[in-house]
């Protein structure tokens, strides 16, 4: 198999927007969406084992999956129900997004903290109480959250590092935090798929501490539920960025998942 400078770049368009993709493998097309403050390398480690096991891998920017949310009270907006939650002394990190400029001056500067802090390892090396779910005290910023650890993780290098901060110098978060941006939107777009459910196989791992996914216990029970769900494992001392905390897992499971396929 070919290193990761050998992997084949490209771009689609659609719906106005270009979309840059990676691509590894002939075979079955596998797609890899990552989303913000992630690259297609967050896949680094599962695109040249899928490609092994004969199918086409290809890795491209997404935006994140959510049940549909449904109509919502007149007058409320998705901003408006994401305030009450917070309630008057806090903020969440959504909402620290919607102003431009303001999320891009403070996130652009904090590659290595983010990676780190939502990590399984903020909490195993003491930094953290619990998973983060992404509040936090009005008035101060999301950097402000973040731990910038003096030795990295097993899991992630200084070249990773080094990979992402010169991704982001390059394209910046602009794109990524307009999707929150346009939030409000959502009950509209996905109204029509309200009581609907995902038919297909279905294959769904998380960390145990994500909170930032909303991997709680009344969460789950709706992928659990899914009519044809292959595979569900929780990994025990993981956070958002399992593909990467725990790639020989994750990797080994979604093998066997794809082979099971028709």
């Amino acid at each position: 198999m070919t290193g990761v400078e050998d992997w084949r770049h490209g771009r689609l368009e659609a719906n106005g927007i270009s979309i840059h993709y990676v691509e590894v493998g002939e075979g079955p097309l596998v797609v890899f969406c990552h989303g913000w403050p992630e690259s297609w390398y967050s896949w680094r480690h599962q695109l040249p084992v899928v490609a092994e096991a004969g199918f086409r891998a290809v890795a491209a920017f997404s935006v994140p999956f959510r049940p549909p949310i449904g109509a919502l009270p007149d007058g409320v907006t998705v901003t408006m129900a994401m305030e009450a939650n917070a309630g008057p002394d806090r903020d969440y990190y959504r909402l620290f997004f919607q102003k431009p400029g303001v999320a891009e001056a403070d996130l652009d500067r904090s590659v290595r903290g983010v990676l780190y802090t939502i990590s399984g390892d903020a909490i195993a090396n003491g930094h953290r109480s619990e998973g983060w779910d992404g509040h936090f005290p009005k008035g101060e910023t999301v950097t402000q959250q973040f731990t910038i650890p003096e030795m990295l993780p097993a899991w992630l290098t200084e070249e990773d590092v080094a990979f992402y901060v010169d991704q982001h110098a390059r394209a910046g978060s602009q794109g990524g935090f307009n999707w929150y941006r346009n939030i409000d939107a959502m009950p509209a777009i996905t109204g029509p798929f309200v009581g609907s459910t995902i038919e297909q196989p279905a294959f769904s791992m998380a960390g145990s501490t994500d909170m930032i996914a909303g991997n709680t216990a009344d969460n789950l029970v709706g992928v659990e539920n899914l009519p044809d769900l292959r595979h569900f494992e929780i990994l025990e001392g993981v956070r958002h960025w399992i593909q990467q905390e725990r790639p020989e897992q994750v990797n080994s499971a979604l093998v066997r998942f794809l082979d099971g396929l028709d």
